[in-house]
Formats: structure tokens, sequence, C-alpha cells
């Protein structure tokens, strides 16, 4: 025996299933092939019955004028006219019409069920003309082996009794799904400006292969930005460098501390990788970041839980929408802004009235992000069963909030939602169809990995004071003396042996770094350093005030020469340090210090003197000629 409950549960199921197939198809009353005509005049304070074919009208008491005439004709149900998962179930349907009135209370029409109307795969349903051209499901009561079906109707006009093919319209959901999660947006590829400009400076970069993410990189208002459009038509998470701000182009992304608002409670929050920051993007939209000045950083585009979460929300929500278009126009063209405003609630962190609605259905669902770990395709079933669960709380919402008004709101409301639950359990889309949905998105059908990286290396600006084996700052001992001059250094000649000499100094003014150049060849033998600036070396940061011990343990590794000129003999009565390797000779001065001070390492250095080829390093006073 089936109770009140199941029955209901079943009669607005039939009714919805219907509608959502036939939403939007506009039909004139059927051509006359069989045509059978009963009419009755309406008397006051007693009902009207009209009955014909099996078709049964019924006006209560004083639903219309007295005087006024109601006719019910049976025609033949039009042939090949019917949308797709919808079949006729009988072989009339009903026109009806009132002459001298119009209906003031609801009346009911009832059809004879035949045998085959009802089994494992179909649903009888109630088809009517709206009366604004298009169609909608009348309210039907109906129990399982019953002989008849009884709908509610607010307006005269003509429809039918139908059954759809569930198991044809689950494929076909199903096929929608897999589309849906797996497809892409087909957005175009994205523009940033000068972006010849944005790779002067030597700045790369690189990405992984595939089409779920477009990018580009370049110079706009004298910043250096990143585009990342998400092809994908589902939510992608974009994770990138927390010192890169979201530009105010950007299209609207939902910030990590907005989604765990949504998702998560305490402990379970999601975190941000350390020094990250998290967006997420709808399908189709583009992420514009403001890339810090000379920083480098990887993006990571990624289907997430977050992404999946909001995806599976958003295909829930608009198979809503289209479940209330066809319970009422004005529904529909409603429901069809609920997930944007849903959204909107979602990015606002719910700090209002309206988000704590949203804060409330989220947290009825227990759709928690803390509950799920591991890699995507791990949870992603019970992640999309959670996130269906959330809609008819989301949608409870978000008409609380919406102005919208129409007939039988509440009623109508309530059967949506009785539907929208009762279709993806029966048809078991979700559930069945999540490991082919998985594995569509874990591959991308070959054409992309899940996971999307963007790297951008900016070069690390040179330090000018730094020392290393070959150069100092962005000077190398590979210069030449023609590249000295290109720079603005001028040829000085040489202390003792004027401007003839086989080795000569080139110096720019205001520089404190001067190159001993070998005249025959034009080569540059050392880079001293001539005027006092705190050079130190990049191995070890060696600098003035360093100790000789310090000196000693940096250099003790394999590859290092260290030469200890320690007996006045590094330039000028001085004490020194050379140290050599395969690529150059670099010079350190020690301070004036005793014997025990040098041989203890207590002795400090007093300058770097700069660096040279082997056997030129620079020394006190002498520039390494």
């Amino acid at each position: 025996m089936v109770d009140a409950g199941n029955r209901y549960a079943l009669r607005v199921a039939t009714a919805l299933l219907n509608a959502v197939l036939l939403a939007g198809c506009t039909q004139a009353a059927p051509e006359v092939e069989r045509e059978e005509v009963a009419a009755a005049r309406a008397t006051a304070g007693e009902p009207t019955t009209v009955q014909v074919g099996g078709i049964r009208v019924t006006v209560p008491a004083d639903g219309v004028p007295a005087g006024s005439t109601l006719q019910v004709e049976a025609r033949d149900v039009p042939a090949g006219e019917l949308p797709a998962h919808l079949v006729a179930a009988g072989d009339s349907a009903a026109v009806v019409e009132l002459d001298g009135g119009a209906l003031s209370q609801p009346a009911t029409v009832s059809f004879p069920v035949p045998e085959d109307a009802v089994d494992a795969d179909f649903f009888p349903v109630v088809v009517w003309e709206d009366g604004e051209g298009g169609w909608r499901w009348l309210p039907a009561e109906y129990t399982p082996g019953d002989a008849t079906i009884t709908a509610s109707t607010d307006h005269f006009s003509w429809g039918f009794l139908g059954k759809i093919d569930v198991k044809k319209w689950a494929a076909d959901r199903k096929d929608d799904a897999v589309g849906f999660l797996s497809g892409r947006a087909g957005v175009e590829q994205p523009r940033c400006g000068d972006e010849d400009a944005a790779r002067a400076d030597g700045t790369e970069v690189a990405s992984d292969a595939g089409d779920s993410v477009k990018w580009c990189v370049g110079v706009e208002r004298g910043q250096r930005i990143m585009r990342i459009a998400n092809n994908r038509r589902t939510f992608t998470q974009v994770t990138y460098p927390s010192g890169w701000k979201v530009a105010e182009s950007s299209d609207p992304s939902v910030s990590l501390e907005a989604l765990n608002h949504a998702f998560s409670t305490g402990a379970a929050a999601v975190s941000a990788p350390r020094g990250m920051s998290v967006r997420v993007i709808s399908g189709g939209d583009t992420l514009t970041l403001v890339v810090t000045p000379g920083s480098s950083g990887t993006v990571l585009a990624e289907v997430s839980f977050f992404g999946w979460a909001l995806s599976a929300l958003q295909f829930g929500v608009e198979t809503y929408a289209a479940v209330a278009s066809a319970a009422s126009q004005t529904a529909g063209k409603a429901a069809t802004n609920a997930w944007d405003e849903i959204m909107a609630a979602i990015r606002s962190g719910a700090d209002t009235a309206v988000g704590d609605d949203y804060q409330a259905a989220f947290a009825a669902c227990s759709l928690n992000a803390g509950e799920f770990s591991g890699e995507l395709p791990s949870f992603a079933g019970d992640l999309t069963r959670y996130a269906w669960t959330c809609v008819p709380n989301l949608m409870q919402a978000y008409w609380k909030n919406s102005p919208v008004t129409f007939f039988a709101k509440a009623v109508v409301l309530a059967t949506v939602a009785t539907v929208v639950s009762l279709v993806y359990s029966a048809l078991n889309l979700l559930i069945t169809g999540v490991r082919e949905i998985v594995d569509s998105i874990a591959s991308f059908g070959g054409r992309s990995d899940p996971i999307y990286d963007i790297v951008l290396a900016t070069p690390k600006p040179t330090d000018p004071y730094a020392v290393r084996f070959d150069g100092i700052g962005d000077f190398t001992l590979s210069l030449t003396a023609d590249d000295l001059s290109a720079r603005g250094f001028v040829n000085e000649g040489n202390l003792y042996e004027g401007m003839e000499a086989a080795c000569v100094r080139y110096a720019r003014d205001g520089d404190p770094v001067g190159a001993s150049v070998d005249s025959a060849t034009g080569r540059v033998l050392a880079l001293s350093n001539a005027g006092g600036a705190p050079l130190y070396t990049e191995v070890g940061g060696l600098r003035a005030g360093s100790t000789l011990a310090e000196v000693r343990e940096v250099f003790s590794r394999p590859g290092h020469q260290i030469s200890e000129l320690l007996d006045l003999d590094f330039g000028q009565g001085t004490n020194g340090v050379i140290i050599t390797s395969s690529g150059g000779a670099i010079g350190l001065a020690l301070d004036d210090a005793s014997p025990a001070d040098y041989a203890s390492g207590a002795a400090t250095v007093s300058h770097v003197a700069g660096v040279g080829l082997p056997g030129h390093a620079p020394t006190n006073m002498e520039d390494g000629c």
C-alpha cells in the first residue's frame, strides 16, 4: 500500500518531470480527426461536470457564472508533435472551453490511465497548455493502480495524458553532466597589452601543454600583469604568489576566505600553501593578476575541492531552474538568476542577512571542506552527492529573499524542490555517472593534465657589489675594451707606463669599479675596487670585518686555492689573501694585525680588492696588471 507521502511525491514528480520536457514548447489545439463533444450549463450553488470519452472535467459550485456553458471535446492526440522523452499515454486529448464567463475557482480534469502508463521506467503526467502559448504541468493526484489520474487547473485550455521515457531522459542528462564537467568554454586567447615589454628584462614565461587554460603576460599602465582565462566550463581554482594582487579589471572570482566561510568551519577550513593565495573562477572567466615588480612565481590552475563543489552546485541549480521553468514561466525566469545570486552571496563572505540565509543552507546540508581529503577522484562521488543535497536549501534561501511572486508560489516551490531531489535520486544520475565524469576530467580527453602550471621567471637583479669568480655585479671578466667603451668607460692608461702600456686601466666617472685591460688583445684582465665600494664575495658573503678564519673556512672546499700573503707582499707593504678558482681569482686585503692574530685567523678583512683572471687578482694599490 502506498502511503500519502509517497503518493504526493509521485504526484509532483510526474507533473513536473513532464513539464521540464515541455517547457518552452508551444502548441495550438490539435487538429480534429476524432471528435467527441459534451457540454453542460452551470447552475448556481451546484458543481458542474462534463464527461466525454473517459475524460471528466468538474467545476466546483459557483466556480463559473450560473448559466455559462462548459464544453469538453475529446480529440486525438496529435501524432509526431510531441517533444523528446514524451509519448502519449492514451489516445485522447481534452479541449475545454467556457462560454459565458470565466473560471473563478480551480477545476479538476481527469484522464483514464491505460494499463501500460505506469511501470518501472515511465511516469504518467498531465500536460496542459498554459494559456500563454506554452506548456505547464498540472498538480495531479494519482496512486499506482488507479484507473484515472486527476489534476487541478486554474484555467481552461487543452491537454492530454503523457508518459516520460525516464531511461532516455536520464542518459541524456548524464551526457549533459559529462559535457559540462569535462567540456571547454571556448574562450578566446587573452591579450595583455605590451607583451614584448614584459619580457624585455629577460623574464621568461612557460606553461604546461593543453587547452584547459589560456594565458598571457604583458605590461599595461606600467604594471606587469598575467591573465589566466579558464577554458573549462566548470570552476577552476587558481593558486598564485600572495604578493601578486587581483586587478580591478578582473572578472569576478571567489577568495579562499569566502569559500571557507561558506563551506567550512573552524579547523576544517582549507588553507592555501605557504606564501600563496587562492581564487576560484567560473567557466569562461578570466583572472587578471598584477605581478609584483621583480618577482617570480608559479601559478596553478586546477580542478579542486572548491572547483568541483561549485561546479556540481551550479549544475544542480541550473537543473532546478529548468524544472521551475516548467512549473511556471514566472518562477522559471526568476530561477535563472538564482546561481548568480548565490555566487554573489558566497563572494561577499555572507556578511549580510541574505548571506546568513545561504550560510544556514550550506550548514544544513553539511557540505564541509574539512571532511574531504586525498585526490579528487577518491571523494568526487561523495562531494557531488553532498553538493546536490544543498540545492533545495540554497534555492529556499534564494526564494526567501526574492521579490518575485506568482500563483500558488509556496506549493509550486515545494513540489519543484521535491522533484529536483527525486529526479537525481531516482535516475541515479550523479552516483552512476561520477566515475565516468572523474575519469574524463582526470585526463581531459588526453588534452591536458588537471593541474596546469604557468611559471614566470624574472632574472634576479644583479647586486653591483657582489664579487664572483667571473666578475663583479653586471661586469664580467669576459668583457672587452670595446664593451667597456660602449658603457662609457675611458682608457686612462697606466700610472707607471702611460697610455702605451701593455696593461691599462679603464674607468668611468662615479663608478667605484675599474677594469684592467690587456692593450694587445683588448681583454679585461681584472675588475678592481678603486673607489672603496662595500664589495662582498657572493660565496660566503665575506666583506670588510670578516675574519681570516672565516675566509679559510668558506674557501676550504675543493675547487678553491687560498694563497695567504702575510709578509707585506699584498701590495704597497700590506697583507692579504688571494683565492683562486677555475674561472678567476679574488683578492681580499687584511687589516694590520699581530702574527698571532694572523695565525689564529683573528685578523680581519679591510676590504675586497676585486677579481681578476688567475694570476691577475687585484691587490692593494695594484689593479691586476
